[in-house]
């Protein structure tokens, strides 16, 4: 190697205010430089190559054979730099490089990628210069350089970038000092100034720890110093102040100088790691925030291991499984996982792929034994050089969502008010028995008698008992296999897959038998049934065409019998409207006899008579819809009570207009409530607008009312009631026929 150093002028060839006045010494010292610079060489922290004109390898140290993988010089000896060490990709970049060392003839920086033995790569930052012969010709390079692959990696994660280190010394990526054997300062290269701010002239001559204690007193750490006087190297890492007594985080290395045995000094090397130390710290400071945000946000995150055994969770997700944290770690997820293997299988794939998997849901049993849901995204935990190190998941509780979306779908398929099949799920079913091996399918259709009767009479929470009694019917009559949908209103369908036009005879007749079984127990209002039913045979025969020919054949039914249904619900309501017996007993029978009596005074026909009597029995149909809460209150009327009360002539209108026997007197029904000065009820309706047969009702229904018993108050005497129809005659009632009842009754 020294040939290749003969004509090599140092920066700094001059030995004097080292401290050493010993003439020999110093010739000792001069003799031994190229020992020196070779010890410095093979010592030195960082890689240093030298290249010759044809690219050729002359020399490579110690730190980067060993980095590459190789264990002795001889293997790459005079090898092709650029072939053996050099990336394909990189090649042009070097090339240039030593274009430029050979053009401007000075020392250049570059950072390229390194072939290692094994054929990986790591990435170096390098000094390159020409070294000159005597003559003024280049006559080798030397390539300085640092491995920085795991810094930039670091740098990569925090986004910082951190000053590359300089070449061995002037150029050195670090600070160095060079050192006697006393520790005091021969030489600091320029990065030494700008890491702590001291000329070579302040410093030059001091014990290098005195130097460094400038910045701060008390500070440098002799038991450095002191191992390598004695012969030994030192890695560390340390703070140390600049001159303006503000701390730098280094890596100290300090490497001691022996010629011919004899300890003469060493080197102190100063990487500033002030932004490693920073972006440590601050990834510290990360870490701790992250984890105290995954403690306060709602959503669950949690790590396992490759096993699936919880390593980390936060409160969230210990709460949403019902331990406490320190009880879930270490469990596995087959705890708390319902269908396990399910979930095995996407950590299987996640494990594969790399890829994350979103918006799993999972049935969660909880620590109390209680199921629910939880919707997961799952993702791999990498370990710095990219292995699978687990697994990693944030989840919430969805399980009020996950029965919503199971109300809606079984909304989308059902009836809210009877729990059947809808008419959507009708239809699907029509269409898959359509392509089925299910043949015979028979199609039968029901239809409720009355419905709009009820609903118009009585009430549309009564209407919709009566629906849900007759799906009850129809459900308990048929078969597991067989599918009953409500199509809406007062329809239902039901689909008999395999069965023939017999059995569904046989069915319809039970349905029947089940109806008038309902149809005896007193106090039920009657239910019919219009049924049609029709079968089709085989594939060639239409579902949709039977469909509509069990239809026709309901329709058919419900003609004989829709007029019967209605005059069987009418019984019914006035048997329910006499079972109540909110009057007195006989109180139709009176008001009867006091309406034929005025009617007779007044000369009415006998049609008219009999209405008016008619009128009497049934006036009060339409109360058979208010609660009895309400008829039998003791106390005064709310006003919401007092409308409820108020429908009743109208209520009583319609189903005295559905029956045959009552139509007659359906218009004296809606109009018994009116008043002679126009303050009645529906319609407002005064003076001779009224029919007479309903002036006449008033005022017997008002002198029978005021006589007997009420619930909320007693019989009034026969004196004050004719005071009570004289003082309302004229207002209430028809003042002439007041008249000629008082004429009938005074006495």
């Amino acid at each position: 190697m020294g040939d290749h150093y003969s004509d090599y002028t140092p920066v700094n060839d001059s030995l004097t205010g080292c401290g050493n006045s010993d003439n020999e010494i110093n010739n000792i010292f001069a003799a031994e430089k190229e020992n020196i610079f070779e010890l410095i060489f093979e010592e030195s922290p960082i890689f240093i190559v030298c290249i010759d004109n044809d690219g050729s390898l002359l020399m490579m140290n110690k730190v980067m054979l060993a980095a590459l993988g190789y264990s002795d010089f001889s293997e790459v000896r005079r090898c092709n730099y650029l072939g053996t060490f050099v990336p394909r990709k990189d090649r042009d970049k070097v090339s240039a490089v030593f274009k430029e060392l050979v053009n401007k003839r000075t020392p250049t920086r570059n950072i390229n990628s390194v072939l290692k033995k094994n054929g990986k790569e790591i990435l170096v930052e390098w000094q390159g210069r020409p070294i000159f012969k005597s003559d003024g010709n280049i006559d080798f390079f030397v390539g300085m350089g640092m491995d920085v692959t795991e810094k930039t990696e670091i740098l990569e994660k925090l986004k910082h970038q951190n000053n590359l280190l300089e070449t061995l010394f002037k150029r050195s990526i670090d600070a160095i000092v060079h050192f006697d054997k006393d520790n005091n300062i021969i030489d600091i290269n320029d990065n030494f100034h700008h890491l702590f701010g001291y000329n070579r002239e302040e410093i030059q001559g001091m014990d290098v720890d005195d130097a460094l204690d400038l910045g701060q007193p008390g500070t440098s750490d002799r038991s450095y110093t002191d191992s390598v006087l004695k012969g030994g190297n030192i890695v560390a890492e340390g703070v140390r102040y600049n001159k303006a007594g503000e701390p730098v985080d280094v890596l100290i290395k300090g490497i001691p100088i022996f010629i011919n045995g004899v300890f003469y000094g060493g080197y102190a090397i100063y990487a500033d790691i002030t932004a490693q130390k920073s972006a440590e710290r601050a990834l510290l400071d990360s870490e701790q925030r992250y984890r105290d945000i995954l403690a306060a946000i709602k959503d669950g995150y949690f790590e396992t291991d490759l096993q699936g055994n919880i390593t980390f969770c936060n409160k969230a997700t210990a709460e949403m499984l019902g331990y406490s944290i320190e009880e879930l770690i270490g469990l596995s997820y087959k705890t708390f996982c319902a269908d396990h293997e399910t979930v095995f299988k996407t950590f299987n794939r996640l494990f594969k792929t790399g890829k994350t998997e979103h918006t799993i849901i999972a049935e969660i049993i909880k620590n109390d034994g209680s199921n629910g849901f939880g919707e997961l995204t799952l993702s791999l935990i990498k370990g710095r050089e990219g292995s699978i190190a687990g697994f990693r998941g944030v989840g919430r509780d969805v399980t009020e969502r996950k029965q919503y979306e199971e109300q809606l779908k079984y909304l989308s398929m059902h009836d809210q008010l009877t729990g059947l099949y809808n008419r959507s799920y009708f239809e699907n079913e029509l269409t898959r028995l359509a392509g089925s091996r299910e043949f015979p399918v028979t199609i039968m259709v029901a239809d409720l008698d009355g419905l709009k009767l009820v609903n118009d009479t009585i009430g549309h929470e009564q209407g919709d008992r009566l629906l849900i009694t007759s799906a009850d019917i129809l459900k308990n009559s048929l078969r597991d296999s067989d599918i009953l949908a409500r199509l809406g209103g007062d329809e239902f369908v039901i689909l008999l897959p395999k069965t023939t036009w017999e059995t569904g005879k046989e069915i319809a007749d039970r349905i029947q038998t089940r109806l008038s079984s309902y149809n005896r127990v007193p106090g039920n209002i009657p239910i019919s049934l219009s049924m049609g039913f029709a079968t089709a045979a085989g594939k060639g025969r239409s579902l949709q065409q039977t469909f509509k020919e069990a239809d026709d054949g309901m329709y058919r039914d419900k003609l004989t019998n829709g007029s019967n249904a209605k005059s069987n619900i009418i019984d019914s309501l006035i048997n329910i409207l006499g079972d109540k017996d909110f009057f007195e007993t006989g109180h139709p029978r009176h008001l009867e006899d006091i309406c034929a009596q005025i009617g007779k005074k007044i000369y009415l026909n006998q049609k008219q008579i009999a209405n008016l009597q008619l009128l009497a029995r049934v006036h009060d149909l339409g109360k058979v819809g208010i609660a009895d809460h309400i008829l039998f209150k003791k106390g005064a009327l709310e006003e919401n009570e007092w409308e409820e009360v108020r429908q009743h002539p109208e209520k009583g209108y319609r189903i005295a207009l559905a029956s045959n026997e009552l139509s007659g007197v359906a218009d004296l029904v809606l109009k018994h409530h009116e008043k002679w000065d126009g303050s009645g009820y529906p319609l407002g309706l005064k003076g001779d607008e009224i029919p007479i047969e309903c002036r006449i009702f008033a005022i017997a229904d008002a002198f029978d009312a005021m006589t007997n018993n009420r619930p909320y108050r007693k019989a009034m005497s026969r004196q004050a009631a004719f005071g009570e129809l004289k003082a309302n005659a004229g207002k209430q009632f028809d003042p002439g026929l007041v008249k000629v009842f008082l004429s009938a009754y005074y006495r």
